[in-house]
Order: C-alpha cells, then structure tokens, then sequence
C-alpha cells in the first residue's frame, strides 16, 4: 500500500501507532492466508481508529472482500484513564473511519474482548490485530478467549511487546515451545506471528 495513501487516512486521528507499524498492519489484512471465502478479521483495541484504518484499507484491497471486526468498549484501559479520565471514544472512532470511507468494511463491536470472543466460532478468525489493555492479566484473557478461534495459517500480531504484561503474557502463550506460533517478523513495537504451520 501506498504510504501517501496510507498517511492521508490516517492524518489527524489521534493514536500512538507509527506509520511504520501502520503499513505492516495494512500489508498484512492485504497478504494474510484465506480461504477463499471472505475474510475474517478482528482487531482487540481500537482506541480513535489508527489501526482500524489501517487494517481495514489492507482487507478492502483482498479479492475475496472481508470484514474487520474493530472490538473496543470505547472507555479506555487502565493506562488511558490514568492518561485521560473517563472517555468515551465511540463516536470519534466512527468519525474517523467514515472520514476513511470504511464503513463497509469495519464492523464495531462495542464491548470487552471476553464478551466478543463468544460471537465467533473456534478457527473461524484468519487474522487477529491484539492492542487492548497491557497489563498481564487483560493480555492474559485476550490470548485465552481468541487464540482458539484462530484458523489454521492464521496471522496473529501483538503491539506493545516491550510492555510487562504483554512479555509475560506472550512468553507463557505464544513464545513456548509447542504453542503453534511461528514468529514471522517484528515492525516497530509490534510482533507478527503465523499460526499452526507445524
């Protein structure tokens, strides 16, 4: 994808995803492993819509078509509230990716990741966008509740890896031998991993 492109849809919408982890983010929804049927794929986080953009422009561009499904209860983490009391970011989330023209493609879910993963079916997600709450414990649930639904040759890709919580997390459920993660490749702060090729 185009960086120009790329750096237009994404001028003034607030998030801390750099151009660099952008791109990757959008060649991955463009390139990750299908099916044939439409694509299927969910983002845990979504914030003011950075990554939802992003990835939404990479699914756009896919032959067979597909769906972000952008999961976010739009009053921030832990760490946003300590930054900016209570929010509530729902309706500059679907500013934003109107103001990108996406809104054939991203289909929020306004409410927690736990709740979210029960909507979808065991390997029925081909790639899995994971930045919600970075402390242990959230990551934790994330990785319990959606790794079962992820497809065979899945992508999974995770922000924030130098954090805490996220390290642990991915240590104890990714990063172990026998997990079924083959690390792909790392984009800024972000780690890519394809699912199930052994």
């Amino acid at each position: 994808m185009a960086l120009d492109e790329l750096a237009a849809a994404l001028a003034d919408v607030e998030g801390w995803l750099s151009l660099e982890e952008a791109a990757g983010l959008a060649d991955l929804a463009r390139t990750a492993p299908g099916d044939g049927r439409p694509f299927r794929a969910v983002e845990i986080g979504s914030w003011k819509g950075r990554s939802t953009i992003a990835l939404a422009l990479g699914v756009r561009k896919r032959l067979e078509g597909g769906t972000l499904w952008a999961v976010d209860h739009h009053r921030g983490s832990a760490e946003h509230r300590q930054m900016y009391g209570n929010v509530d970011t729902y309706a500059e989330f679907w500013r934003n990716v109107g103001r990108a023209g996406l809104q054939d493609v991203v289909r929020p879910l306004v409410m927690t990741s736990h709740a979210a993963s029960a909507r979808f079916m065991p390997r029925s997600v081909q790639l899995l966008w994971v930045d919600g709450s970075h402390d242990y414990a959230s990551v934790r649930q994330d990785l319990d509740d959606w790794l079962p639904r992820l497809a065979p040759r899945a992508v999974a890709a995770f922000d924030d890896i130098g954090w805490p919580g996220v390290a642990r997390a991915l240590q104890e459920r990714v990063l172990r031998p026998r997990s079924g993660f083959t690390r792909v490749r790392q984009v800024g702060k972000m780690a890519i991993f394809q699912y199930g090729l052994a």
